[in-house]
């Protein structure tokens, strides 16, 4: 499966700021694992809707398309629907939660 930043070709900046985005939500996470800190089910789904709409407002911009339909898929790993930006069914632990996002920003760097 191609990188993403193969997929976008010269929009590498944009490409950037996405893969930096995820960076930073999973250095967060990662911080709350540490913390063994335990965000309460609103917590988590506010925390969720907000990681969505910051991916769907990058996606937005020409030669991002193409990812909106690679997030609607691997969203669906943590029981969320992309497009309706809710949930669908139990919420991840926060370690899963963390998992899933290292593994979607090693993607950014897999050929």
């Amino acid at each position: 499966m191609p990188s993403m930043a193969e997929i976008v070709g010269g929009g590498a900046g944009r490409v950037s700021q996405l893969r930096n985005g995820l960076q930073a939500e999973l250095a967060f996470i990662q911080s709350m694992v540490r913390q063994g800190k335990v965000p309460t089910p609103p917590q988590l789904h506010s925390y969720i809707t907000g990681l969505r709409d910051k991916i769907e407002g990058i996606c937005k911009h020409p030669g991002l398309e193409q990812f909106r339909s690679r997030f609607v898929e691997v969203f669906q790993e943590i029981n969320w629907d992309y497009e309706a930006n809710e949930s669908t069914g139990d919420l991840p632990e926060l370690q899963k939660l963390e998992e899933w996002l290292h593994e979607r920003t090693k993607s950014f760097y897999q050929a």
